[in-house]
C-alpha cells in the first residue's frame, strides 16, 4: 500500500509537471541562432517564437560576443567542502541593464530573460581567492532573445566558453517522465498476481493453527508458538486430527483426498493481463523516452552522459527482468506440469506428492530456542533458529547498525507427509535446501532477538523428490508391510534434470505468484526489444 501510496503520488506530481512545462517558453537550440549584430537582423529572420510564447509572438535569437561596458553580469565565491577541498560557486546574477560593446558594431543594452531562470558558463578558478564578478571589462559570449527593440539575454558565458542551452521546458518534462518511470516501476514490482489476491482474500477466513506434540496415536495440542497465518498456510479447510488414523500410514476416515490436493481443485488459471503488466509498459516507455530525448534533443554534456547511462541501465534491467520472469515461469510450469501423486498408489522414482505433515515414528521434537526454557517449541519435525545481537560501529555520519548471528541451530526427524489416502515417510536431513515459509516466532528485546522457522505437525507440505524402498534396518518394530506406501521413502536426493523441493504449503501456495506466459514472458520480452531503440534513435 505503501508502495501503491508512493506511485500514484509520482503520477500526480507528472500530470503538475507537465502542465507547468507548457508554460515555460521552448526556446531554440543554439545551433539555431544568428552569429550577427542585432541591427543586423532583418525581417526575413524573425519568426514566430513557438510554445510557451503568446501565439502571435516573434522575435530572434542570436549569438555574439562582446566586451561589458556597464553592469554585471554574474557574481561568484569560493568554499570549502567537507573535505578541505576548494570549490568555486556562481554566487548570482545582476538583473539590471547590462551595456555590451560588440566587436563588429555600436553597443547596445540587455537584461535577463525573466522567465526563464539565469545561466552562466564559467572557468573553474584558483581557490581561496576573494570574490569574484563578471563586469566590466571581461568579453563575454551571449545567447539572446530579439524582440522588437528588446533584447533578453537567455544565457552567457565567460571567453573561451560556450553559452550553456536553455532548456528549461525539456527539463520539466524530463522530470516528468522520470517521475513516471519511477512511480510505475514502483506499482510494478508490489502488483501482486491475480491468483495472490484471490488466495489472500481466502486465507483471511482462517485463524491461527495450534501444532500437535507427540507420536502417532499419542498426540496432544503443543506448548509454545501459535501458527499464524501466513502465505505458507492452508488455504483450504485444515484436515482434522480428529480423523486421522491411529497407523500413519493408513488411509484417514473416508479414505478422501485433502481438500487442497492438486488432484481434488485442478490448476489454478491466472488473468492473462493485469496491472503487472501495465505499469511494466508504462516503465518501459517513459524510461525509453527519456533516454532517447536526452540524447536526441540539445542539451549539455550531462544530457549526454545521463542518456547514455540510461539507456545502457535500461537494457541492463530488463534482460534481468526476462531472465528472472523466464526462471520463475519455467520452475512453475514444471511444478503445473509434473503429475501430484497420490501417496497410496505413489510409484518408485521421481513423484510429486501434497499432504499434511505429521509425526512419524519417531514421534515430533520437543526443543528450547537459545537454551531458554521460556522459549520452548513443541510439535516440530524440522526446525531452524537463530540468535542475533544488534551491533553498531563506527560514529557520527560512519555509524552503521545491523543484526549479527552469534548462534544458529537446526535438526529435524522422518516425518510422515499425509494426503487422507496414506502415508509415506519423509526424510528432511535428505533435502539440502528446506523452505519453511514465514517464521513460526520471534522473541527480542533490546540488543537481542531469536527467530524460530518449523515444520510443524498439522503443517501442509509440498514435496519434490525421489521415493524409494526403504530397507530392512529403516523399517521401524511392528510395520505393517501389508500397506505398499509403508514400504517407501521420499529424499531428495537428486535425478538427472530434476529439481527437489521440500516447502510448507500446497502446490496452491507455491502457485500464487503464478503469473500468465504473456504477462511472465512475451511481455518481457517485447520491453527487451522496446529498450534497445534509444541505441537507434
Amino acid at each position: 500500500m505503501i508502495a501503491w501510496f508512493i506511485g500514484i503520488v509520482c503520477f500526480l506530481v507528472t500530470g503538475i509537471l507537465f502542465w507547468i512545462s507548457l508554460t515555460i517558453p521552448d526556446i531554440a537550440p543554439t545551433n539555431e541562432a544568428y552569429n550577427m549584430h542585432p541591427d543586423e537582423v532583418t525581417s526575413n529572420e524573425v519568426r514566430l517564437l513557438g510554445k510557451g510564447f503568446k501565439s502571435d509572438e516573434t522575435g530572434a535569437y542570436l549569438l555574439l560576443s562582446g566586451e561589458i561596458q556597464d553592469g554585471i553580469i554574474a557574481t561568484g565565491y569560493c568554499s570549502q567542502d567537507d573535505e578541505g577541498n576548494w570549490q568555486s560557486n556562481t554566487d548570482g546574477y545582476e538583473h539590471g541593464s547590462i551595456m555590451i560593446l560588440p566587436s563588429n558594431g555600436s553597443s547596445f543594452n540587455i537584461t535577463w530573460y525573466r522567465e526563464l531562470s539565469p545561466e552562466f558558463n564559467a572557468f573553474e578558478r584558483d581557490c581561496p581567492t576573494d570574490d569574484w564578478e563578471i563586469s566590466q571589462g571581461d568579453v563575454v559570449n551571449l545567447f539572446l532573445l530579439k524582440q522588437g527593440n528588446d533584447l533578453w539575454l537567455l544565457s552567457a558565458a565567460e571567453e573561451g566558453l560556450d553559452a550553456p542551452e536553455k532548456t528549461g521546458r525539456e527539463d520539466m518534462q524530463r522530470i516528468a517522465l522520470l517521475t513516471t518511470a519511477i512511480g510505475s516501476v514502483l506499482m510494478m514490482v508490489t502488483t501482486p498476481s491475480s491468483l495472490s489476491s484471490d488466495l489472500k482474500k481466502i486465507r483471511k477466513l482462517s485463524g491461527d493453527m495450534i501444532h500437535l506434540h507427540g507420536s502417532p496415536g499419542a498426540l496432544e495440542p503443543s506448548k509454545g508458538p501459535v501458527r499464524s497465518n501466513d502465505e505458507s498456510s492452508w488455504i483450504l479447510s485444515v484436515p482434522n486430527h480428529t480423523i486421522w488414523s491411529e497407523n500413519p500410514y493408513m488411509a484417514d476416515e473416508g479414505s478422501e483426498l485433502i481438500d487442497e490436493h492438486p488432484i481434488k481443485v485442478g490448476t489454478p488459471s491466472p488473468a492473462t493481463f493485469t496491472l503487472y503488466s501495465i505499469n511494466g509498459i508504462i516503465f518501459i516507455t517513459a524510461t525509453t523516452w527519456l533516454a532517447s530525448d536526452l540524447l536526441a534533443r540539445h542539451g549539455s554534456g550531462f544530457h549526454w552522459f545521463a542518456g547514455n547511462v540510461m539507456r545502457l541501465g535500461l537494457v541492463i534491467f530488463t534482460i534481468i527482468w526476462a531472465y528472472l520472469a523466464f526462471k520463475r515461469w519455467k520452475l512453475v510450469h514444471n511444478i503445473i506440469d509434473t503429475p501430484t501423486s497420490k501417496v497410496r498408489s505413489v510409484a518408485v522414482g521421481a513423484a510429486e506428492l501434497v499432504g499434511q505433515v505429521r509425526p512419524g515414528p519417531e514421534g515430533t521434537l520437543s526443543f528450547n530456542v537459545g537454551g531458554d526454557e521460556s522459549r520452548l517449541v513443541e510439535g516440530a519435525v524440522a526446525y531452524k533458529w537463530v540468535e542475533e545481537e544488534h551491533v553498531c560501529r563506527g560514529s557520527g555520519e560512519d555509524r552503521t547498525c545491523s543484526w549479527e548471528t552469534r548462534r544458529k541451530e537446526n535438526a529435524s526427524v522422518p516425518f510422515m507427509l499425509h494426503d487422507g489416502t496414506g502415508g509415506i515417510l519423509v526424510d528432511p536431513s535428505s533435502w539440502e535446501k528446506m523452505d519453511y515459509g514465514g517464521s513460526l516466532h520471534r522473541w527480542g528485546g533490546g540488543k537481542w532477538r531469536w527467530t524460530v522457522h518449523v515444520f510443524g505437525a498439522g503443517d501442509p507440505v509440498y514435496c519434490l523428490g525421489r521415493v524409494e524402498t526403504r530397507k530392512d534396518d529403516e523399517k521401524e518394530e511392528g510395520l505393517d508391510g501389508s500397506i505398499p506406501n509403508a514400504q517407501l521413502i521420499v529424499r531428495g536426493n537428486k535425478d538427472v534434470g530434476m529439481e527437489t523441493k521440500l516447502n510448507r504449503g500446497t502446490e496452491f501456495s507455491l502457485l500464487s505468484s503464478l503469473r500468465s506466459t504473456t504477462e511472465a514472458i512475451i511481455v518481457p520480452l517485447l520491453m527487451l526489444v522496446s529498450s534497445i531503440i534509444p541505441f537507434f534513435w
